[in-house]
């Protein structure tokens, strides 16, 4: 899944918890889901531990009947602490999940009105959490390409494609039609992704020049030529793209690097 993807999909995520009342249990399945509670008296609730790192939650009182008190299973610091209070409608309490030893619990990394915490920012940096969590990016094995191709999708969503041809011979690739790309993705007209095309032939002058595919449009040179260093044994070289769903089955393709 590109980088795009991922970001999308989190947006548009329903990232809302079901108050479960009185006494109920909050689980969280997802990540940033956040529980807003309405109490109507003094009432409780408990945050179940979670069952894998990396997960963001909070827990806010949305309507004030009376203080809420929260328990959070297996503690939200190093001192296991348990307990946090609400008071007035708006104050917040959010969570990242751990793992330590074989066992999961949440760790406390902002809040505000609440009582009951000792929190210690420099314990935990906010800004880590939301790099390390959103920004990284998982590769896959690259496509690699030996002789002319019809590209597919699931080929350029692999967001590198390699080529490797015999002394030479200069090749095509084809890029999918638009029909083929709308059907490979979830996007919608307007989303994009990026990929990159590495010319990895011997001789300098074996390229790879991409054509259009139907209701699919190039922008740029489409000509990724093929660096070859001879004294140092470096070959290669590199064009970057970006695949735009302009409509329901039409793309463009830029080259932007």
């Amino acid at each position: 899944m590109s980088r795009q993807r991922v970001l999308r999909e989190i947006y548009r995520a329903n990232k809302t918890k079901g108050d479960p009342g009185d006494t109920g249990t909050i689980t969280i399945q997802h990540f940033g889901m956040i529980c807003a509670v309405t109490t109507t008296g003094a009432e409780t609730r408990t945050l179940a531990q979670p069952t894998q790192a990396g997960l963001l939650c909070g827990v806010v009182l949305d309507v004030d009947g009376g203080n809420l008190t929260l328990t959070v299973t297996g503690g939200y610091d190093q001192a296991a602490s348990t307990t946090i209070t609400y008071g007035d409608a708006g104050d917040s309490a959010f969570f990242y999940s751990i793992k330590e030893g074989s066992s999961y619990f949440w760790r406390l990394f902002s809040c505000d009105g609440v009582t009951g915490p000792n929190l210690e920012l420099a314990d935990l940096s906010v800004d880590t959490i939301i790099v390390n969590t959103l920004l990284a990016v998982q590769q896959g094995a690259p496509t690699a390409e030996t002789t002319a191709a019809t590209l597919t999708i699931a080929e350029l969503l692999t967001r590198i494609i390699t080529g490797t041809h015999a002394a030479g011979s200069t090749q095509a690739y084809t890029v999918p039609t638009g029909t083929l790309m709308s059907g490979g993705t979830s996007l919608a007209a307007g989303d994009s992704f990026d990929w990159v095309l590495i010319n990895l032939s011997a001789a300098a002058a074996d390229t790879i020049t991409l054509t259009a595919g139907a209701d699919h449009t190039l922008v740029g040179n489409p000509i990724v030529q093929s660096a070859h260093v001879s004294t140092g044994g470096i070959y290669g070289n590199s064009a970057q793209f970006r695949s735009r769903m302009t409509a329901a089955t039409t793309w463009i393709t830029y080259r932007i690097a």
